[in-house]
């Protein structure tokens, strides 16, 4: 079995603005990937990390958004809510791009007229849905919930996703490439996704032009 490289980040200061609404919450992720090899490795906190034009991106996208909430003190704490149990999850990034959509959406919505807004804690009211944001557009009252659509969990999507996430964590050759034809399988459920994560990473062992089937297990 290969074994997953520990995993060592340039030692790059975070800018202001993404400690800020962040805090510790990278540095809990990447402390859980190096001990579960089941979980991808998050391509954006690398980014964040290395890429000093995405990472300027956001700290100007954050403070902008700091800057336009009535509550910027709870900005920190709600991401701390939404995120902080979600680093042991197998997909962290899909929870990240979740929370910086937020971010955006109170940006996309300043610039529609909408004003004082305030991020809500769950915290505050226990076991009541609250929205994500309150807010003032033409004079009323409103609440902001935001959705993140991301794609459905079919074969062609998961696959590439696990084929680039071993080749990250060299596991597999960075050298190959994958073709992922169009199936017919439907949606896929936890497990059938880890059995196409034990495929792909044994993959490394396989040689080249060979196919290599799996069945996946279904109740459907």
């Amino acid at each position: 079995m290969s074994r997953i490289p520990v995993v060592v980040l340039p030692s790059v200061e975070p800018l202001e603005a993404i400690q800020w609404l962040f805090a510790d919450i990278f540095d809990l992720r990447l402390a859980e990937e190096s001990k579960n090899r089941n979980v991808q490795w998050s391509k954006q906190v690398r980014i964040l990390r290395i890429d000093s034009l995405v990472a300027q991106e956001w700290q100007t996208r954050i403070s902008e958004y700091r800057s336009i909430l009535v509550n910027p003190e709870d900005a920190p704490k709600k991401v701390t809510e939404d995120l902080r149990n979600e680093v042991k999850i197998a997909d962290f990034d899909q929870k990240l791009f979740d929370s910086f959509a937020e971010v955006l959406a109170v940006l996309q919505m300043s610039k529609h007229g909408a004003s004082d807004f305030k991020a809500q804690l769950r915290s505050n009211v226990p076991n009541v849905r609250v929205p994500d944001f309150v807010c003032t557009i033409r004079g009323d009252d409103a609440a902001l919930e935001v959705k993140n659509l991301r794609s459905y969990r079919y074969i062609e999507n998961e696959v590439l996703e696990l084929f680039e996430d071993a080749k990250l964590k060299n596991i597999v050759d960075p050298e190959r490439a994958l073709v992922a034809l169009r199936s017919d399988h439907g949606l896929l459920e936890d497990q059938e996704i880890d059995e196409l994560r034990r495929l792909v990473q044994s993959s490394s062992g396989c040689p080249f032009d060979t196919d290599q089937n799996v069945s996946l297990s279904t109740t459907r």
